[in-house]
């Protein structure tokens, strides 16, 4: 999973803290979530019939849908054909329960 920060002036929305971050600093919440699917239209169907959401903007293979027109209310659908699918991978990590792992195993077990 992606995660990207967005910064706009537009989110008129509170920042958190707990405190030990100013708040000009703050986050204000979830700017959008984005789906990338082979075909956007059935995604906009459910969007706009079912959701109650609208079709605000379109930029090429992006459509951006909203109840709301306000950010931490979008959600952008990605036509991307040609991306990956999803895949399963397992990979066993084993240690044994006599040895301490160190830092290094910790990573590779972590990564595998």
């Amino acid at each position: 999973m992606g995660l990207e920060l967005v910064f706009t002036d537009a989110d008129a929305r509170p920042p958190f803290s707990y405190g030990h971050i100013p708040l000009e600093h703050s986050i204000r919440g979830f700017f959008s979530a984005e789906i990338w699917e082979e075909g956007y239209e059935k995604t906009a169907d459910l969007l706009t019939s079912l959701l109650d959401h609208t079709l605000i903007s379109e930029h090429e293979n992006r459509f951006r849908f909203a109840a709301t027109d306000a950010p931490g209310n979008y959600i952008d659908v990605l036509c991307s054909p040609d991306s990956l699918r999803g895949s399963v991978a397992a990979a066993p990590c084993i240690t044994s329960l006599s040895q301490r792992p160190t830092a290094i195993r910790r990573r590779q077990c972590a990564a595998s």
